[in-house]
This record gives structure tokens, C-alpha cells and sequence, in this order.
């Protein structure tokens, strides 16, 4: 089994966050863009490790008078997809929301990302709604999906 650490983002990771962040085409980020929210207290911006390397990132800002959480961004290195971290990384953003007493996370993924779409309908997102033109280079819808949290019996995902 391959372990994997979760920690807090700081500004020296960026640098490794940028071009991972590339790789999926995620919406349009810039070292500012990630040094703002690092600076933000409502912002969770978390890493993934393995022997001492970033394999993985995700950012999400916490909304509490709103009872939501807003995931921004979620990327795992293409050799290490599908060995568990975006599980990891989601699972970590999920419990830091129950912490706050957060019920709702919600995320817009591109139309087209049908293997994204899978994860996120097999962590109890329910597609709501779709956002055209919401994506650049290249263009395409998001899908808005959103996780609700109802009670203390609904079902939760756990690393």
C-alpha cells in the first residue's frame, strides 16, 4: 500500500501546484491567484505527498454563514492518478468541513471531464445544474454538483 501525507499548502509549493494544476485544464490559476487564497483564513489549501514529493493539491474555501464549502480546485500528477490520493485529498476537504459544521460542499466540473464527474457521483455529489460557457481554453460547460451532508446517518466517504 502507498502512502501518502496530507498537509497544508505554503507558498513554496506553488511552483510544483502550477504545472499539475495545467495538466487538467482546470480554470485559468496564477501564483497570485494561489497566494491569495493561501492568504485567506477561509481558504483550505491542502497537499499531497509521496517520499517527500507533491503528487497531489486541492483548494477549497469554507462559506460557514452559508452552512458551504466551495471546492475550487482538485488535481492529482498523472502518474499517480488513480492510486488514491484525489480520494485522500477529497476525504481530508470533506472532514475539515464537518469540523466547521459544514453540510453543503458544492464545485463546478468541465461537462466533458466525464472520469471527474464519476468520482465526485461516487462521493454523493448529485449533479444540479449546468453553467455554459463557463470554462475557457478550451471551451465548455460546468457541471454543478453539490454534496449535502443532511444528518449524522448520511453516508460519508472516509480514506
Amino acid at each position: 500500500m502507498i502512502m501518502f501525507t496530507i498537509r497544508a499548502m505554503s507558498a513554496n509549493d506553488i511552483s510544483v501546484v502550477i504545472p499539475m494544476h495545467l495538466e487538467y485544464d482546470l480554470a485559468s490559476w496564477s501564483e497570485p491567484g494561489y497566494l491569495n487564497e493561501l492568504a485567506n483564513s477561509d481558504s483550505r489549501c491542502i497537499v499531497a505527498e509521496f517520499d517527500s514529493k507533491i503528487v497531489g493539491f486541492a483548494v477549497m474555501r469554507l462559506i460557514s454563514i452559508e452552512d458551504l464549502a466551495h471546492l475550487l480546485n482538485i488535481a492529482v500528477s498523472v502518474s499517480f492518478r488513480g492510486t488514491g490520493v484525489g480520494q485522500l485529498l477529497l476525504s481530508s476537504l470533506i472532514a475539515e468541513t464537518e469540523r466547521h459544521g459544514i453540510h453543503k460542499i458544492y464545485l463546478e466540473v468541465r461537462k466533458e471531464n466525464q472520469s471527474a464527474r464519476r468520482f465526485y457521483l461516487k462521493n454523493h455529489f448529485k449533479e444540479i445544474a449546468l453553467s455554459k460557457n463557463f470554462y475557457s481554453s478550451p471551451q465548455d460547460d460546468a457541471v454543478v454538483m453539490i454534496r449535502e451532508k443532511s444528518s449524522p446517518e448520511a453516508p460519508d466517504t472516509k480514506a
